[in-house]
């Protein structure tokens, strides 16, 4: 075995292995978003005590003012009702002290309150990270299959974050390519034609295998529509020899649909299909 075949044996073990960590951590993620989800709905609930607090202390409030009239209202007569001061000046007490008691009940719930939110940003933060690692693999992915295809020199990167113009960060799903003709990285969506193509063609493999990976499944057969579109014929070239090694390594059976004809002598089977006044028939092949 050379040197070239024992590094691609050792990254490959390496890829499988982050791949079983990737797995790990979007398990991880779906646990996470549903504590989240529980977390919400106890904030909802929390909120909800606090508005029924603060509607029985306005109403006890009320309840002390009116008191508190009837009172003085008795204290500046002649007060043949002694009785009924002494119990109008008791129950103002017992509701001080329940007022007491309910402030002491909402400063606990706003507490918490300060608590779950301080939660809820953790985990969405985490889970920021956990996205994060993942890209990180999938960038690696990419970034071989860009190489293979040609475009020496160029790269791409995911990421989640974003500066904007006026000096914040934007959070959400970024992709930049950089090239040998670009100082700065480049949005995804500004390139086109036959670099847009191989591109596009990296972008589908790395995805391909890294969900295939992450969820443990696994398919022999992948069928590409047209994936010379733009292609020159070293780009061509260059897509059949990373194609024909992909099935080797993943061993899966490739076809590919095309207007052109395709000169690979690595292609096992060739079948060319025309249209006319009989109708769509095989008449080649090989």
């Amino acid at each position: 075995m050379g040197k070239t075949e024992k590094e691609k044996d050792k990254f490959n073990k390496l890829f499988d292995s982050e791949c079983v960590k990737s797995e790990e951590i979007m398990k991880r993620i779906s646990e996470y978003e549903i504590e989240i989800a529980n977390i919400e709905k106890l904030k909802k609930i929390k909120e909800n005590e606090i508005l029924s607090q603060d509607r029985k202390i306005s109403s006890l409030e009320i309840d002390i003012n009116s008191i508190k009239k009837e009172i003085n209202k008795i204290s500046s007569s002649v007060n043949p009702y002694e009785d009924l001061l002494e119990k109008a000046v008791d129950e103002l007490e017992k509701l001080q002290k329940t007022i007491e008691n309910e402030e002491a009940k909402l400063i606990e719930i706003q507490q918490k309150i300060s608590a779950l939110e301080f939660w809820i940003k953790g985990f969405k933060d985490i889970r920021f990270v956990i996205i994060e690692d993942i890209l990180a693999n999938l960038e690696i992915q990419v970034n071989n299959y860009i190489k293979e295809l040609g475009l020496s020199g160029w790269s791409i990167t995911f990421d989640v974050e974003k500066d904007t113009k006026s000096g914040t960060i934007t959070k959400g799903f970024h992709v930049f390519i950089k090239s040998p003709n670009n100082d700065a990285e480049v949005p995804w969506e500004a390139w086109s034609g036959g670099e847009n193509q191989r591109l596009k063609l990296a972008g589908t493999l790395g995805i391909s295998d890294l969900i295939m990976q992450s969820n443990g499944l696994g398919c022999n057969i992948m069928v590409l529509d047209e994936p010379t579109k733009h292609l020159s014929k070293k780009g061509i070239q260059n897509l059949l020899k990373l194609l024909y090694e992909y099935s080797q390594d993943y061993k899966k059976q490739i076809w590919i649909i095309d207007h052109h004809s395709l000169d690979f002598g690595n292609v096992e089977k060739v079948y060319t299909i025309v249209k006319d006044e009989e109708g769509s028939r095989i008449v080649e092949n090989q």
